[in-house]
């Protein structure tokens, strides 16, 4: 399945207060962002609502391991402060998330 204004989609299982929950890193294919309700809408439409994230967190590129695969621990990290339904990640967090992927490893 997939979405036109969403460019790359990876989804990881976080522990949460209440168990585990899906959290839905997404990078968007344009200039415009889609709204949180307008994913989960095109969602429910292929999939069961157990299998819907419980958070949606936006970002202008992956982090990557040095092997160039998406570097799904360091999406766990950032997506740790989003609580709740179909939430994004504030703007400052996302931008040091951004500085730390940016950076050489060394």
């Amino acid at each position: 399945m997939a979405l036109d204004a969403v460019r790359q989609a990876a989804v990881v299982r976080q522990d949460g207060a209440r168990g585990d929950r899906l959290v839905a890193h997404l990078v968007r294919a344009g200039d415009e962002r889609p709204s949180d309700a307008a994913v989960r809408d095109a969602l429910r439409a292929h999939l069961p609502e157990y299998m819907l994230p419980s958070a949606i967190v936006w970002h202008d590129r992956f982090p990557l391991t040095r092997n160039g695969k998406v570097d799904r621990a360091r999406l766990t990290g950032h997506a740790a402060g989003v609580a709740g339904p179909a939430q994004t990640a504030e703007p400052d967090s996302e931008h040091r998330g951004r500085q730390d992927w940016d950076r050489e490893p060394g």
